[in-house]
């Protein structure tokens, strides 16, 4: 009596049990020579440097968008800064301040500033009324020209030819 080996290509329903359904085979990985590894290696190695480079570019993208976004908030700060200097020039001479004192003009909004403003106009005219004279109340005696017949008559071309006739003459 001869023996018969089954093997298990020929059998494939032996292992199966009824209701259970079959595992899955693994498929079998073909076999690599050296010289496909060391293309496959190569290969990796590439694709690495690739992803390192990308990854280099986006974190200098990242750098210059936050340098970018600094810059901005800057501007818009020296902005702010300049508006405001040219709004207490502009309150200022509005309410007849000279320039030298548009500085000493505070707050945070327009109205503010109005308001310091005007309170900073009516301080200095109760100073500067009684030492301040920006025109002059009276012909000065003794200035050069001589008293005017009729102060509130004087003719500048009279005047000028009156000088000139004093000093040529």
């Amino acid at each position: 009596m001869a023996e018969t080996i089954e093997t298990p290509a020929e059998t494939p329903a032996a292992t199966e049990t009824p209701g259970v359904p079959a595992a899955p085979v693994a498929p079998v990985a073909p076999a690599i020579s050296d010289a496909e590894l060391s293309v496959l290696r190569e290969a990796a190695a590439e694709l690495k440097t690739l992803k390192d480079a990308q990854l280099s570019e986006h974190e200098r993208a990242s750098q210059a968008k936050a340098d970018a976004e600094a810059r901005a908030v800057q501007a818009e700060g020296r902005l702010a800064e300049l508006q405001a200097t040219a709004d207490r020039s502009r309150i200022a001479a509005e309410h007849g301040l000279p320039a030298w004192l548009a500085d000493r003009v505070k707050g945070g909004t327009a109205e503010e500033m109005a308001a310091d403003a005007k309170a900073l106009a009516e301080s200095i005219k109760g100073t500067a009324s009684a030492t301040l004279h920006t025109k002059p109340t009276g012909a000065v005696v003794g200035a050069g020209a001589g008293e005017p017949e009729n102060p509130g008559d004087i003719d500048p071309v009279k005047l000028a030819a009156k000088i000139l006739a004093r000093r040529n003459g």
